[in-house]
C-alpha cells in the first residue's frame, strides 16, 4: 500500500507544470442598464466579475451579496461587474428588476469571456488585479469567509 501511495505521488508530481504569468483579461461588453460599453483596457482598476444567468437559483441567492459589494465600493478605485450569459433582453430586464444594484450588468451572451476564463459553473466570481490578472476565483454563494477574502484583495490593490 505504501509503495502504491509513493508511486501515485510520483506520478502526480511529474504532472505538475510551472505556470507562466497569466495574461491580462481583456473584454469589451455592453452594460444592459446604460448601453455603455465596458472596455477593460481603458479601466486600470481591480475588478470583481460575477458570472451568472437569470434562471440560476444560486446566482439569484448570491445577487444581494454582489449588490452590497457594489454599494460598498461605489465611487472607489474598484469595479464590481455582473456578467450575464443570458441572450434574451427580457432576462436582463428581469434580473435588473429583481436585483437592483449599482453594478453594471454586462452582456456576455457570446460566452467568449466565460470560455477564456474557464467558467463552467454559476455563479462564478473572479477577482482581477489592477493589471486585470486573475488573483482569485470561487464558485457558488459567498460565505462570510469569501466576502472577507474578496474585500481583502480589493484593499490590497
Amino acid at each position: 500500500m505504501k509503495a502504491l501511495m509513493l508511486s501515485l505521488f510520483a506520478v502526480l508530481a511529474a504532472c505538475q507544470t510551472t505556470q507562466s504569468p497569466a495574461a491580462p483579461v481583456v473584454f469589451s461588453l455592453q452594460d444592459m442598464k446604460s448601453g455603455e460599453t465596458y472596455d477593460s483596457t481603458v479601466m486600470q482598476v481591480p475588478m470583481v466579475l460575477e458570472f451568472y444567468f437569470n434562471g440560476c437559483p444560486a446566482c439569484n441567492s448570491n445577487a444581494p451579496n454582489v449588490a452590497a459589494l457594489a454599494e460598498e465600493y461605489h465611487g472607489t478605485a474598484a469595479q464590481i461587474l455582473e456578467v450575464s450569459i443570458d441572450c434574451d433582453d427580457d432576462d436582463y430586464a428581469s434580473w435588473i428588476r429583481k436585483h437592483p444594484s449599482r453594478a453594471p450588468v454586462l452582456n456576455a451572451c457570446d460566452r467568449s469571456l466565460t470560455a477564456e476564463l474557464g467558467v463552467r459553473a454559476y455563479p462564478t466570481t473572479i477577482v482581477l488585479d489592477r493589471e486585470h490578472k486573475v488573483v482569485y476565483r470561487t464558485t457558488g454563494v459567498w460565505s462570510s469567509a469569501v466576502k472577507t477574502r474578496i474585500k481583502g484583495l480589493l484593499r490590497q490593490q
